[in-house]
């Protein structure tokens, strides 16, 4: 049993009914990161990042049947699938701009597969810059593109897995009429023949080409997402890959810290930048970086800002003004005399943006005092990540595994400060065992079931199973306020279609209206409420409805949207 199951079955002991703890971590949240950050940025955290996690190499590759080298090679030298053509090239070099917060302009863009999806063509490039390989999807025929999505060279060097997930559940941009597609990409091995991703609504198979997968939704339905990756080797063997899913409206539970460094052996006595408080000027300023409109929107720099690449062959810019701090659009600021007040290094964490798409790995970047002479990020699992350092500011991509220490070290190797974001927190007090709480009948008998366990310490656990086996679920810390109506899920399990969610007072009703005016009740059991869609509304085609939530007086307050379909 891994931490995180322990923590979970502590949460909810139950000897009569065993939850699939696995399956409730599909839908596990993010944590909170410790400096401000920019409303426009995602900085994301997810319980656990099993698709990449660094663990011995060869121990799953072995039972797989897979070499501990096989994708290694080719990505590390920069020479997956094929090289890009000349006009793909010179669209990626004129995406970076002269900005210097970019790729180097020597950067090889390879193309990995080029396929059709939903009539629809898409290609997946792939490149590796200094530290990092990175992944960038094109939907050509929607005309717009993903920003690179980057996973650290040292997870491809100690692969454990038969492919590395770099972005688990992205979306490429659309236009406003349209919905955004579903996608999943990321690094396969030379042995991997098949890649079946599993999603809410059933399994998809996904193209595989370059050491590099890809899976596109052109219409996908609303609360669909990636929970696993079924791979099929060329020896026979099949490997199951989880791929964590982050929502940004509740927190998570976290994972108790087992391994790694965890006490300060020598004490920086007043930590502090000199070169900063001499007024020297390293690094350059915002206007000599030539930052991107992109990279400046949103922002208001201040002048005295100055940045630094720490690793030249990355596109990470980290910066530093006083007591503020910026990182990939993101600025977060503190009182100059409290910037190191926790010990001698201060930093930010970005995801899910314009610098790097990727859900399942972060930007980390921020500055250390001096007599820090090397930066490593540990993960839970005791793993740790070199990060450049450079004029006291450091940066680097590391998986997004909470919690994750930045320790910092002396000269000597002494370690000097150990900054914990996402640490561990006690066990709530053990709640008691799921309750079955509400049963809805949908098409072809098809049936739905919410369990539901009490709320302790502001802690609740939910669970939505059918009866031919899906299910989902998720252990959260309650929202302090939100919507009247929250969807939680749209579950497709053919023939049938069921909603579920929660709601707020005023509501006491809930229905489902569809755009031919049809209207559904749906039952409410302490607050919460799964309805099925008839059968005359489900179709293999998307199709669009409403959630209504309705008052005492028959008022309807809130109406949320949503789109569902069968998996054909």
């Amino acid at each position: 049993m891994t931490v995180v199951d322990e923590v979970l079955e502590a949460l909810v002991a139950d000897t009569s009914f065993t939850p699939d703890w696995p399956e409730v971590l599909d839908r596990a949240d993010v944590g909170r990161p410790r400096a401000a950050r920019s409303p426009r940025r995602r900085l994301a955290l997810g319980l656990a990042a099993l698709a990449a996690a660094l663990i011995v190499i060869g121990s799953a590759l072995g039972a797989a049947g897979i070499g501990p080298l096989s994708p290694i090679k080719r990505w590390l030298e920069g020479t997956p699938g094929k090289p890009a053509s000349r006009s793909a090239t010179q669209a990626f070099r004129a995406a970076n701009g002269h900005s210097w917060a970019s790729f180097p302009r020597s950067t090889q863009l390879r193309e990995l597969i080029a396929r059709n999806f939903g009539g629809q063509r898409y290609v997946l490039y792939g490149f590796r810059s200094g530290s990092s390989v990175c992944l960038t999807l094109k939907g050509v025929t929607l005309g717009s593109s993903l920003p690179p999505a980057c996973a650290p060279v040292s997870v491809v060097e100690h692969l454990s897995e038969p492919v590395v997930v770099v972005t688990g559940n992205g979306q490429v941009p659309a236009f406003p009429e349209r919905r955004s597609p579903h996608v999943s990409f990321g690094i396969a091995a030379d042995q991997v023949r098949q890649v079946t991703v599993e999603t809410v609504d059933g399994d998809h198979r996904a193209a595989v080409g370059g050491n590099a997968y890809l899976w596109v939704d052109t219409s996908p339905a609303s609360y669909d997402f990636v929970r696993s990756l079924r791979i099929a080797t060329a020896s026979g063997k099949t490997v199951v890959v989880s791929v964590p899913r982050l929502n940004p409206l509740v927190s998570p539970l976290e994972p108790t810290v087992r391994h790694g460094p965890r006490h300060v052996t020598e004490t920086i006595q007043h930590p502090q930048i000199g070169w900063l408080q001499r007024g020297e000027k390293r690094g350059l300023s915002p206007a000599r970086a030539h930052l991107t409109v992109k990279q400046l929107q949103g922002l208001s720099l201040p002048g005295s800002l100055r940045l630094f690449k720490p690793d030249p062959t990355s596109d990470i810019v980290v910066g530093i003004d006083g007591g503020c701090l910026y990182l990939d659009n993101g600025l977060g600021c503190s009182a100059p005399n409290q910037f190191f007040s926790r010990g001698p290094v201060n930093f930010m964490l970005s995801g899910g943006g314009q610098a790097n798409s990727s859900d399942q790995f972060l930007e980390l970047g921020g500055a250390a005092a001096d007599g820090v002479a090397a930066v490593r990020a540990v993960l839970p699992d005791g793993t740790s990540l070199q990060l450049a350092l450079k004029d006291n500011m450091f940066a680097g991509v590391v998986p997004n595994m909470p919690p994750i220490r930045v320790v910092a070290y002396a000269r000597d190797g002494k370690i000097v400060g150990i900054e914990p974001l996402g640490g561990s927190r006690p066990t709530p007090t053990p709640a008691r065992r799921l309750q079955r709480v509400l049963t809805t009948h949908g098409a072809g008998g098809v049936q739905a079931t919410l369990w539901l366990g009490p709320v302790i310490s502001n802690i609740r656990c939910w669970k939505v199973a059918t009866s031919v086996g899906r299910q989902q679920g998720q252990c959260e810390r309650i929202p302090l306020t939100g919507p009247w109506v929250t969807l939680e899920g749209v579950q497709a399990t053919a023939p049938a279609v069921f909603v579920f969610g929660y709601t707020r007072p005023p509501i006491s009703r809930v229905f489902l209206r569809f755009d031919d005016g049809t209207r559904v009740s749906a039952r409410l059991a302490r607050g919460w409420f799964v309805a099925a869609v008839p059968a005359r509304q489900a179709s293999t085609v998307r199709r669009h409805a409403r959630v209504l939530g309705v008052d005492k007086s028959g008022i309807v307050v809130q109406q949320p949207a949503f789109f569902y379909k069968l998996n054909p």
